[in-house]
């Protein structure tokens, strides 16, 4: 596994993922594209899913999950990318589908992947 970049002084800028600017400085950094892994994620609940979700620091959001008492036994990393506009297309189609199975997936169910489409088209991965 690569080694994960959490900087949590820094916020992303614009869409790529390699320009953050630090909040202290306001200064743009640019961080190797490498180093970032954008992992989609199903929270369960005695084996069921309930939630998909999608993040660059996989702890800190199930930690973020567990603050706001979601309430989920187990989770799961179901893919790893490295490219922001496959991820959201990933994570879209992956909700779209658990929520036939499982209509209590606490995710929303809507479906939007014009825009990412378009990106791909246009090399914007």
């Amino acid at each position: 596994m690569r080694e994960q970049f959490t900087n949590p002084k820094l916020k992303r800028r614009g869409r790529e993922y390699n320009e953050f600017i630090d909040e202290d400085t306001n200064e743009i950094v640019y961080v190797d594209k490498n180093k970032l892994t954008i992992y989609i994620y199903i929270l369960y609940k005695d084996g069921t899913p309930i939630y998909v979700g999608k993040t660059t620091n996989i702890k800190s959001r199930i930690q973020q999950h567990k603050n706001i008492k979601r309430d989920f036994d187990s989770y799961r990393i179901a893919f790893e990318y490295d490219y922001e506009v496959t991820a959201n297309i990933t994570e879209k189609v992956l909700i779209s589908f658990l929520k036939d199975l499982y209509p209590n997936l606490l995710n929303k169910s809507s479906i939007t992947l014009c825009g990412e489409i378009i990106k791909l088209k246009r090399g914007n991965k």
